[in-house]
């Protein structure tokens, strides 16, 4: 048997944003060639986890080498926003970085609230993960009427 490996095909309308967001993603994580190219650093921007329960949502936020005091979590509005800074790691004269692929920066992360009972939110920290119990207000669960 032949295994034959084949790329598909870029009329298709579902892979063009595919594609393009590859291409972009692939440019930016080359840390050189995006700071020759714009000559700043790559800010770090935390991937998350958003999980549906039956009644809360959780959120979970990765920031590997963040301490929790460096965390802010502020709910304005139907909003509530994750923010903070992951600071880089720094090299002695007698040393030489050879290449960065570890993002740091100021990041922020911002969340719609407005089916959450914003007094019960609960948030925990714990090896780089902070995880978010947003509790859904009575009118977004699910209703069920028996019939008699």
């Amino acid at each position: 048997m032949v295994l034959l490996k084949s790329k598909p095909s870029l009329m298709n309308e579902s892979i063009i944003p595919q594609s393009f967001n590859s291409f972009l993603n692939d440019f930016m994580q080359d840390s050189k060639s995006f700071q020759e190219s714009f000559g700043e650093s790559i800010q770090f921007s935390p991937k998350a986890d958003i999980i549906e329960k039956a009644n809360n949502f959780e959120i979970h936020l990765a920031l590997p080498g963040i301490k929790k005091e460096d965390v802010k979590i502020n709910v304005e509005g139907d909003f509530l926003t994750v923010s903070g800074e992951k600071q880089s790691t720094t090299v002695s004269e007698n040393e030489k970085m050879h290449k960065r692929e570890i993002h740091f920066g100021k990041f922020s992360r911002s969340f719609n609230v407005s089916k959450i009972n914003k007094a019960k939110i609960e948030a925990q920290f714990e090896n780089g993960m902070l995880v978010l119990n947003l509790p859904k207000i009575e009118a977004a669960q699910p209703l069920t009427i028996n019939i008699k």
